[in-house]
């Protein structure tokens, strides 16, 4: 929008929301979540504030094309699991529509829909093998960098532009 409004390209600057993790930052997770990651690997994380839809009518975290990744996988890794951490649920059409896709595909036991707030995400970040960030459109992502920070892989779509060592497809 910027660039559009004729503003000069190395005028414009990017600056991260993200604030590194404090080291004293309690790094435990809530029983049931760590139940789950304690019996799967690996573990592949994501992470949308609230469920809503694009301008094109799509759920821009894609966490349906996370699901079936996940049971194409299980295929090389049969103790997949996917944890899908969702703080607020917003749209409950759409979250009822994931639910019934895992049962359809049969990935019950390897989606975890986290469904509370966490006190500390990058606890989940370094319980996780990837952070999966599947958007069809995002901003400058903060679980990203917590991710990238404490050294966990991430993979994330080209929707917009990633910072350095994001593998993007």
């Amino acid at each position: 929008q910027l660039v559009a409004a004729q503003v000069p390209g190395e005028r414009i600057r990017v600056i991260p929301a993200y604030l590194p993790v404090p080291p004293d930052m309690p790094s435990s997770l809530p029983d049931d979540l760590a139940r789950f990651i304690g019996s799967r690997h690996p573990i592949i994380s994501t992470y949308g504030w609230m469920l809503c839809r694009d301008p094109k009518g799509v759920e821009i975290h894609c966490f349906d094309e996370c699901i079936s990744a996940v049971r194409a996988m299980r295929t090389d890794y049969p103790d997949i699991g996917l944890v899908i951490c969702l703080p607020s649920v917003g749209d409950p059409e759409i979250f009822a529509s994931l639910v019934a896709l895992s049962r359809s595909l049969d990935t019950d036991d390897s989606v975890f829909f986290f469904t509370d707030s966490l006190e500390n995400g990058a606890a989940l970040w370094r319980a996780s093998d990837v952070l999966l960030r599947a958007t069809t459109t995002d901003g400058d992502s903060v679980s990203l960098r917590e991710a990238m920070s404490i050294g966990t892989r991430v993979v994330a779509s080209d929707a917009v532009a990633r910072p350095p060592g994001v593998i993007t497809y």
